[in-house]
């Protein structure tokens, strides 16, 4: 044992170092706190920054009323938490000081469980570094997919099919991104494709116990898992020829991922005049001022009769209205 941090009350549920850092972690509790440490810290007892009271309401807090049960690194600065029971994920600015918070702590952005289940503990969050998007896994047995950027509230995707029945049956995200692994309740590992939600495209097994933890390599395409009688599985993507080497196998469920290629992104293009002009969009100053212009009547124009006839004609009935004004106004002209 190199060293010993002590600050947390009750028994530690998840650790996640800082990004692009080999000296910060967090450290999520049972005891409902979130506390960020430093190992270049003199003090072993002394957290850099303490979040308590993150995952539970003041109407409901006592000794078992709510735990952190993961946290993963968004950035540098910000980090998501799901907790056992409020159905809530959480994102945190660790630019704040919670430390000095007197009352609750105020997260910055919050995602609430989109179904009506009594079972609304989160188990597991998942995110690749810098993506805009987290995979969260559910007691209502369903990982769900949100975009935590946006904090938008209705969830991307969902992905069923695993029996998550408690919180020691973990997930894991592939190194590219492409695929969720699950352990489960019925003694298999489950495995879809991002890009395919809904049921999985394979399972893993047979198992001799539930799966409770499943873990993707990240330099290469290699999963482990193990299970409640602690035996370890490592699963490859060959195939033995040797029979009694085998300990496992993959069944392909025969779902494939929509074969979508992804948009042809073009850079904008600046318009011609002779497009603009087809438009309606672009006229030059002659072609305005030909179609657009007014022609206000001179003075002159207005006082100089147009037509004698209408004076010297015989009054053939009574004029009444505009017409009549107009004809008197062209007679005291005349006179």
């Amino acid at each position: 044992r190199l060293r010993e941090m002590k600050g947390h009350t009750r028994s530690v549920k998840c650790v996640g170092w800082r990004p692009q850092t080999g000296s910060e972690f967090a450290t999520g509790s049972r005891d409902n706190s979130i506390m960020v440490w430093d190992t270049r810290s003199s003090s072993d007892v002394s957290p850099e920054n303490i979040i308590r009271n993150a995952h539970s309401q003041k109407e409901k807090r006592g000794p078992d009323a709510s735990s952190v049960t993961s946290l993963v690194w968004l950035d540098q600065s910000n980090i998501v938490s799901v907790g056992a029971n409020d159905g809530v994920i959480k994102v945190w600015d660790l630019r704040k000081n919670y430390s000095l918070y007197k009352k609750d702590p105020i997260p910055k952005e919050e995602i609430f469980h989109p179904g009506t289940s009594s079972c609304q503990g989160y188990t597991g969050v998942l995110n690749l570094p810098y993506s805009p998007f987290i995979y969260v896994s559910c007691l209502d047995q369903v990982i769900y997919k949100y975009d935590i950027i946006n904090a938008f509230q209705v969830p991307a995707s969902t992905y069923t099919g695993a029996e998550i029945t408690e919180f020691f049956i973990k997930t894991s995200l592939s190194m590219d991104g492409d695929y969720i692994a699950s352990g489960s309740a019925d003694n298999a590992i489950y495995i879809w494709n991002t890009r395919s939600p809904g049921g999985p495209v394979a399972t893993l097994g047979p198992q001799e116990e539930k799966v409770t933890c499943v873990d993707w390599n990240k330099a290469e395409n290699v999963l482990a898992s193990c299970i409640d009688d602690m035996r370890h599985r490592i699963w490859r993507p060959s195939r033995c020829q040797d029979s009694l080497r085998v300990r496992g196998s993959a069944k392909m469920t025969g779902k494939r991922p929509p074969a979508t290629s992804p948009p042809t992104v073009r850079p904008p293009s600046t318009p011609s005049a002779s497009t603009l002009r087809a438009a309606g969009r672009f006229r030059t100053p002659n072609t305005d001022r030909k179609t657009q212009r007014t022609h206000t009547p001179s003075i002159k124009s207005f006082l100089t009769p147009k037509n004698d006839t209408v004076l010297t004609s015989p009054v053939a009935s009574p004029r009444s209205g505009a017409s009549a004004d107009l004809a008197r106004g062209k007679k005291r002209r005349l006179l």
